[in-house]
């Protein structure tokens, strides 16, 4: 199942040019499976879908312990600081390793996106994908 996340920019940015190869979330997406697709929504000032990656494997984590690892908080792209802030009384955090970014040559402008993220109809994930290829379609 493909997935639709909201992102800040500076973090669709950084999918984009591969330095963020890892999404941490609070929680476990179910159903969202290595080899799915993931379109990431940048948010204000953006408000489009900029990208996609494909997910590779799924950990999870005490979030007390990812904070202390720099290698992982690097590929995140974000700080010890900015990690336990956002996991903040969160137990366990998630990390899906992100493959194969690929950036749509024309940000694509949706309704109603999702706060943090929301499933994908097989009908949004054709339309998304023909989009990033520039496939026409009806």
């Amino acid at each position: 199942m493909n997935v639709l996340f909201s992102v800040h920019p500076k973090f669709a940015t950084a999918i984009q040019e591969e330095r963020k190869d890892i999404e941490l979330r609070k929680t476990n997406i179910k159903g969202w499976n290595p080899g799915d697709i993931a379109f990431f929504y940048a948010t204000s000032p953006i408000k489009r879908v900029v990208c996609a990656a494909t997910q590779g494997d799924h950990y999870t984590s005490p979030s007390w312990w990812l904070v202390t690892l720099p290698e992982y908080l690097k590929r995140i792209c974000v700080s010890e600081e900015q990690a336990i802030h956002y996991l903040h009384k969160v137990y366990e955090a998630h990390l899906y390793e992100l493959k194969t970014p690929v950036g749509f040559c024309e940000p694509v402008k949706i309704e109603n996106p999702p706060q943090s993220f929301r499933y994908l109809t097989k009908d949004e994930s054709v339309l998304l994908i023909y989009k990033l290829y520039g496939v026409p379609h009806e």
